[in-house]
């Protein structure tokens, strides 16, 4: 799926000033990784380099302004120096209303992919901030559609028959979690098809596990794609109903989602 292609020189916008922050060794890390970026379906329209600067008791708060449409939408790349920096982001509408997105982590620890979800044609605000600023650098990408078609995700880690752009979405299941101790078993139900791949993404989970099984609840082969554990896939032998058990034995307060997709290729190729 993803194909050796040419590494692409990206112009960064001329208008920052490395004399801003002075950490010289957090900026060329970055120009490193903005300049051998591998849009791949996507193309680049512009590159930040910023400071999540940390003065007193400060938050940190940057706007980014942009336009985007479902037939041509917006895309992000994230990079952090500090992999475990406290960044968050929000993406808004001209309402002041916010826009569902979904995050990807990419091959390297502090990279993220970022996409909006279905939405309308106009003028959106990308939201960056800590509440707690480290003082470490980032730089954020601004990427859209190169061409017509599939959209491949770069440095994804995904494997090399698996994009998640590629996937069909089915279903997502929201965990709220309140209660700290208590031990968490939560069960849903769905029909697989036969010679199908199904893939579960986890979004925002701190320590719930998830095992699938059939109706005579035996336990299903989930196997994490590339050795992460945000991502797995499971291959339907037998159409039937299924079983999505969530649990953990001591409960986390969190806001869990479980995204279910399919792969449509696959359930074309078993008939």
């Amino acid at each position: 799926m993803m194909k050796a292609i040419k590494l692409i020189r990206l112009l960064l916008i001329s208008t920052y000033s490395i004399t801003a922050f002075s950490q010289t060794k957090c900026t060329d890390q970055l120009l490193s990784f903005t300049s051998t970026l591998e849009p791949d379906s996507l193309k680049v329209d512009l590159n930040l380099i910023l400071s999540i600067k940390a003065y007193e008791d400060i938050p940190f708060y940057e706007e980014t302004r942009f336009t985007s449409s479902s037939k041509n939408p917006q895309y992000f790349v994230i990079k952090k120096v500090n992999p475990d920096a406290s960044l968050k982001y929000k993406v808004f509408d001209w309402d002041n209303t916010e826009i569902e997105i979904e995050t990807i982590e990419l091959e390297e620890k502090g990279e993220l992919l970022i996409s909006l979800d279905k939405h309308q044609s106009g003028n959106y605000k990308l939201v960056l901030y800590s509440k707690n600023p480290d003082g470490s650098c980032i730089s954020l990408s601004k990427l859209k559609r190169k061409r017509e078609g599939e959209i491949k995700i770069p440095m994804s880690n995904l494997n090399q028959t698996t994009d998640l752009k590629a996937l069909t979405f089915l279903k997502e299941y929201s965990l709220d979690i309140k209660t700290d101790d208590l031990p968490v078993l939560k069960e849903y139900t769905y029909v697989f098809t036969k010679g199908t791949d199904y893939y579960f993404l986890w979004e925002d989970n701190k320590n719930l596990e998830l095992k699938v099984t059939d109706l005579k609840r035996e336990k299903q082969p989930l196997n994490e794609v590339e050795d992460k554990n945000n991502l797995m896939k499971t291959h339907c032998e037998r159409t039937g109903i299924y079983y999505f058990i969530i649990y953990a034995k001591e409960g986390v307060k969190q806001n869990a989602r479980l995204k279910l997709f399919y792969d449509e290729q696959s359930k074309k190729n078993s008939n």
